[in-house]
């Protein structure tokens, strides 16, 4: 039984890691755009899942149309960082759980 715990507590921490990872990479990808948004002469290449989309030049769009889509981007990633964030959190009341379980 012990044996079963901690391997689903590690497997927990591993979950907890793998959020906050993403997490520090979604904080650096803000970093990114926001200084975009401060360099006017850059040029950029949006993909999706396989699919390569056109190349987005704010010499060609308007720089005010440009600052709204790299804000609502990075609103988007700030709702996914708290989403991830929620994850984390639950995987840590989850071990607080099974650590109190094995104290009793």
């Amino acid at each position: 039984m012990a044996k079963e715990k901690a391997k689903e507590i590690w497997e927990l921490l591993s979950k907890i890691s793998f959020e906050l990872d993403q997490i520090k990479k979604g904080y650096k990808d803000i970093e990114v755009l926001r200084g975009w948004m401060k360099d006017m002469d850059i040029c950029i290449t949006f993909s999706a899942g396989g699919w390569r989309g056109g190349e987005l030049c704010p010499v060609v769009l308007y720089s005010s149309d440009f600052d709204d889509i790299t804000k609502a981007a990075i609103e988007v990633i700030y709702k996914r960082l708290e989403q991830r964030n929620a994850e984390a959190l639950e995987y840590a009341r989850e071990i607080q759980a099974i650590l109190t379980e094995v104290e009793e």
